[in-house]
């Protein structure tokens, strides 16, 4: 099977849930694009299928700046989660957020689904070993809360998590952002 293939297969596997309430369905719809983003994110052409087999909707941004400089936007229905894929092949990055929970709920809500479909590969904590950030906690420096950090051989896969926003930090307002760095 090709690599083409099996990606839209796994992709068609897993699609938006249709749940009974909006923060159900935002829980789902995170679970599947951390899914999405940690498969597929590397190649904004893969990110791009998986995400349109599993039912997002698409839409491109292109700031003129060749490759580098475009984000790839999914949309969940009913918008509980969106998703951006930035397309840098030196740094590829991907974001997923939701306007129906906040870090507080989203922290460890990120812990147990990588710790279930990615058993054993993710640690709780960062790169520059750091005291840990969490939600309620000191954050006088304003950072990111503390993510996970995954090892695939040849570097890093280190997931941050914030509020949505242009500069996630740690701080709860309802929102939450998770962002990939692949």
């Amino acid at each position: 099977m090709t690599r083409w293939a099996m990606i839209v297969t796994a992709a068609l596997a897993a699609s938006p849930a249709p749940a009974v309430t909006p923060l159900e369905a935002a829980a789902a719809n995170v679970r599947l694009g951390l899914q999405l983003c940690i498969s597929n994110g590397r190649v904004p052409e893969a990110a791009i299928a998986a995400f349109q087999a599993a039912g997002f909707s698409y839409e491109i941004e292109d700031f003129g700046g060749g490759p580098t400089d475009i984000l790839h936007w999914f949309y969940a229905p009913g918008n509980t989660a969106h998703i951006a894929v930035i397309g840098d092949p030196a740094r590829p990055e991907c974001r997923v957020t939701t306007e129906q929970f906040g870090v507080t709920h989203g922290v460890p809500f990120v812990g147990q689904v990588l710790g279930q479909l990615y058993p054993g590969f993710f640690e709780p904590g960062n790169m520059e070993n750091t005291p840990p950030i969490v939600p309620g906690g000191a954050n006088p420096s304003y950072r990111k809360c503390t993510g996970f950090v995954g090892w695939n051989g040849q570097r890093p896969i280190v997931i941050e998590i914030g509020n949505a926003g242009q500069d996630p930090v740690c701080v709860e307002d309802g929102t939450m952002q998770v962002m990939v760095m692949l």
